[in-house]
């Protein structure tokens, strides 16, 4: 069984993992913004160096996805390949919000947009603006994608409904 967890610092032992770097790298390299650590029923064979835009975010979360490591943090989703640790990194416009794995697809939510992501690392849609200040899935099984954006904070969310094949509304 494969898991994941996302931390501020690296443990000493976890320094001689394989490490993977995402996000904007600084020349020098520096210090990561945060550590995510793959384990393999129990024992930790990955790392992967996560670099920022701002260094912070209100929300990130670690998955394993398919053959993917999915880390959602700051602005970005990173992806990173299991089997090859190939990566790419998907730029979010807005702060990263929450993901939702599914079997076919992987949406992703910002703080104004769904993202929708195939399991060959791209993106397939992303929807128009559906929130301003926060966008929550309800239901991602189906044709039709349901959610809530939030217009007016606090709680001035409103209902949408997109296409899940095109991102579209519905």
């Amino acid at each position: 069984m494969l898991t994941v967890w996302i931390s501020h610092t690296v443990e000493r032992e976890l320094t001689s993992l394989t490490s993977v770097q995402v996000g904007l790298v600084p020349s020098g390299r520096g210090t990561p913004d945060r550590y995510v650590t793959v384990s393999r029923d129990g024992d930790p064979f990955l790392r992967v160096d996560i670099y920022a835009d701002s260094g912070s975010s209100a929300f990130e979360e670690a998955i394993v996805w398919r053959d993917n490591v999915v880390v959602g943090f700051d602005y970005h989703i990173h992806l990173i390949a299991l089997s090859d640790h190939a990566h790419r990194s998907i730029p979010l416009e807005w702060y990263f919000a929450h993901l939702y794995p599914s079997e076919r697809t992987l949406l992703v939510t910002s703080a104004q947009r769904v993202f929708c992501i195939g399991a060959d690392q791209h993106l397939l849609w992303r929807s128009e603006v559906v929130g301003s200040d926060g966008v929550v899935l309800d239901e991602i099984d189906g044709p039709i994608v349901r959610g809530k954006g939030e217009w007016d904070p606090p709680g001035g969310w409103r209902p949408f409904a997109l296409q899940a094949s095109s991102g579209e509304r519905a």
